[in-house]
């Protein structure tokens, strides 16, 4: 934000000035502006994203202006660090507009505070009155022809929700429910919803927002921000195009604050909100007939969803993070593959679908625009179902996730112990032994143990019942320390699970990811960190790394299954990113274990590790 400071002072003065005089507003009914061709409104809650508020905000200011286009902001909730460019304390509670830059002879935008009669209440923004009032008023302030939202934070998809206000709220987010419940009570029609957050593009909250808007644009995979530049200018071109020719803008042009976005971060979709209904009853028919399937040949079935849940193209899902959010479409297709689906059946969800999403990025052919909730390695994770059973959608959809469910915590389930680790020229290896049923499980894993603890891990081969880790003694470090990596959602990916200390207690810790990507020329660069832990209904968000933050690389107590902090962190360097290597680990402190994600995602861990000479 440019240093405005001096005239932000005189507009408080005069509104100050002429309320003692008589003339200010009463707050009940706000002045209303000329109509415009479109308004937006921006309801951005800063949390711990001051570096990608600031991004957007700047984004913003470099865009052509427009007479035809009001963009009216609500800005709060952010933590302690909340104070940008020394003028705008992003934890206060306030409202906001573009208007013409004089600076730049009103050929770009600048941001001004609105008169005080026109500023709410201080609340959280994590509430829904909250986000109601704020539409509502914008509407009638603010009138136009159309009217596009854009909700700017932390997004959890369908169980996550929205926003994380740390200054009033607690760090507490807004649940898809209650999103709903705002923009119905609002009683504003918006020409496109948009989430300008992680995770929302998803059958339930397209579903559930349908009847209050024409277009959604979200991103089913995690993300760090729209080009508002470019979005403001093709408004300035196109002050009356519609929600989907403005969310298509917002697709073709995303991109991340250090340019086009690569590995993993673009996953945004339009969709056309007035056929999202055929869509979910496509969804319903296929839910019936494998919940029908399940009743009738029980572990058949299951395995056979499992297997298709397993290769369609999911999001945010590996044993450390369970949201458990995948593709509709791959899946729906996979479940074909499974002969779970009929051709019939499979041609009209098809039919459905095309006509419902209009518009995906298409950075690869399973991303297909909208995700749903399936569990994966959450079938018993109680909280996170009770948490799903709550959402406002399908009952005959959330009926198949209870089946599926309740069948993996049932008796009839395979059941899997790992042999003794054994380590023959340098490669360490163990078989899958069946406790009860077949001896199946979902992926192979190999960790580095000290004291009990696993310090590493990483994937191994797995062929028939007998894993593998090729060299016993090379493991993943990041500056010459133990990290587990995992790989991410396409090959360009992989993950490190790490911990930081939580805003409201340093002492207690939270979970989250580092993204890296692999470079032209091989490396494995670190990005960004991902925050969120799905099992605690937390929102997740792309945060670009800042030099000296540290992480705590997760470690896995292997006798109580606990995931703890390493004792000493990684810290980014001054460059704002660095790589993860490999190193040789020696000494007879180590012992490798041999490890199997069961079919529920629980891992198995060999009974008897050997240890590194």
């Amino acid at each position: 934000m440019r240093n405005k400071l001096f005239r932000w002072l005189l507009a408080i003065w005069v509104t100050t000035l002429l309320a003692a005089c008589g003339g200010g507003d009463d707050g009940d009914s706000p002045p209303v502006a000329t109509k415009a061709k479109t308004t937006v409104l921006v309801y951005m809650v800063a949390s711990n994203l001051i570096g990608n508020a600031q991004h957007t905000l700047r984004g913003l200011y470099e865009a052509r202006v427009s007479k035809d286009v009001n963009v009216i902001l609500q800005i709060g909730g952010a933590n302690e660090d909340g104070l940008l460019d020394d003028e705008l304390d992003l934890r206060e509670l306030r409202r906001y507009r573009l208007v013409p830059d004089p600076d730049n002879q009103g050929k770009t935008w600048d941001l001004e505070p609105l008169p005080q009669a026109q500023q709410p209440a201080q609340a959280s923004m994590s509430e829904p009155g909250t986000l109601r009032d704020f539409l509502k008023w914008g509407a009638e302030a603010f009138p136009a022809d159309q009217f596009v939202v854009s909700m700017w934070d932390h997004g959890g998809g369908p169980i996550g929700g929205f926003g994380s206000d740390y200054a009033l709220g607690g760090g507490k987010g807004m649940s898809v429910n209650e999103v709903r419940n705002a923009l119905r009570d609002s009683g504003v029609h918006f020409e496109l919803i948009g989430f300008d957050a992680c995770l929302m593009s998803s059958l339930e909250v397209a579903s559930m927002l349908a009847p209050y808007g024409n277009y959604l644009v979200a991103s089913e995979d995690v993300t760090t921000g729209w080009n508002w530049t470019s979005l403001m200018n093709f408004l300035a071109d196109q002050p009356s195009a519609s929600g989907d020719q403005i969310g298509k803008n917002i697709v073709q042009h995303y991109d991340g604050p250090v340019g086009p976005v690569t590995g993993g971060f673009s996953a945004y979709a339009v969709t056309d909100l007035t056929r999202v209904g055929p869509v979910v009853k496509a969804m319903e028919q296929i839910a019936q007939r494998l919940q029908a399937g399940l009743q009738r040949d029980g572990l058949v079935t299951w395995l056979a969803i499992a297997a298709a849940r397993r290769e369609a193209q999911e999001f945010q899902t590996n044993i450390f993070s369970q949201f458990d959010l995948v593709d509709v479409r791959s899946w729906v297709g996979e479940l074909a593959q499974q002969g779970l689906v009929d051709a019939p059946t499979l041609a009209s969800f098809d039919a459905a679908y095309r006509d419902a999403v209009v518009s995906v990025d298409g950075r690869t052919d399973d991303v297909t625009g909208l995700m749903i909730y399936f569990p994966r390695y959450s079938t018993d994770i109680t909280s996170l179902l009770d948490r799903y059973a709550a959402v406002d959608f399908s009952p005959t959809y959330q009926a198949l996730v209870g089946a599926y469910a309740d069948f993996a915590q049932s008796g009839q389930m395979p059941q899997i112990a790992v042999g003794p680790t054994q380590i023959v020229a340098d490669a360490a290896s163990a078989e899958v032994q069946a406790l009860n049923g077949a001896p199946l499980y979902d992926e192979a894993f190999a960790a580095l143990v000290e004291d009990g603890v696993a310090v590493s891990m990483q994937t191994a081969s797995a062929a028939g019942t007998a894993l593998r880790l090729a060299d016993a003694s090379v493991w993943p470090m990041v500056t010459g320390q133990l990290v587990t990596v995992l790989p991410g959602e396409d090959s360009s990916l992989l993950v490190i699970p790490v911990q930081v200390p939580k805003e409201s207690d340093p002492t207690e810790y939270e979970d989250g990811m580092l993204w890296a990507t692999r470079t032209a020329d091989g490396r494995v660069v670190i990005r960004w960190f991902v925050s969120a832990s799905a099992a605690a209904g937390t929102p997740a968000a792309a945060i670009a790394l800042t030099p000296g933050t540290p992480y705590f690389p997760t470690q896995l107590d292997l006798a109580s299954g606990e995931l703890v902090p390493a004792a000493t962190p990684i810290t980014v360097p001054a460059t704002g990113e660095w790589t993860v290597d490999t190193g040789r680990v020696t000494g007879a402190q180590y012992s490798v274990y041999m490890a199997a994600a069961d079919l529920k995602g629980r891992l198995q861990a060999s009974n008897v590790g050997a240890a590194l000479p």
